[in-house]
């Protein structure tokens, strides 16, 4: 064939998209009693995002919904719990959703509730007894006292216990 390079027919036309990067740097900030703040970094290419959340770090986990921020607040938790959140990023391509791979899996915890039923009994001239409900999920308590409600308040201690003198 003296050298001469013969083709033959193209092959058909195949196409494939990659893949966004899994977000990094997902933090868990805790807000409030019933809301945490999980953000991340912008990943290139992305559309937007994916949050999941769940009650174990190896459970299972629900899709809390898609954003286009970098950030998503988590409410209507239970105070004093701890969850557990994943993201992954996605972007549309011929209008459907190409996703990427998860984060790791964070830890965000609620704050306690406020104690209830606080009572302050006087006990003698030079000594006050404060007592307290248990507050689910609190491991301890700090005890702070002040001479008016608008004062600057000094802390006492902390206590793992309902009450303190």
């Amino acid at each position: 064939m003296n050298g001469t390079k013969y083709y033959g027919a193209y092959s058909t036309v195949v196409s494939a998209t990659t893949k966004v990067a899994a977000p990094a740097g997902v933090k868990a900030t805790t807000s409030s009693v019933s809301k945490i703040e999980v953000s991340w970094n912008a990943v290139n290419g992305a559309t937007g995002y994916q949050v999941w959340r769940g009650t174990s770090a190896t459970g299972s986990f629900t899709a809390l919904g898609s954003v286009t921020t970098t950030s998503r607040v988590s409410t209507g938790l239970s105070a004093g719990t701890t969850y557990y959140y994943k993201v992954r990023a996605y972007k549309k391509v011929d209008g459907a959703r190409q996703y990427g791979n998860f984060s790791s899996v964070i830890s965000g915890v609620t704050k306690p509730s406020a104690p209830g039923g606080v009572k302050a009994a006087v006990a003698s001239a030079t000594k006050v007894n404060v007592s307290w409900n248990a507050v689910t999920g609190a491991t301890g308590y700090e005890v702070w006292r002040s001479e008016s409600s608008g004062g600057s308040y000094v802390k006492l201690g902390a206590v793992t216990t309902t009450s303190r003198a």
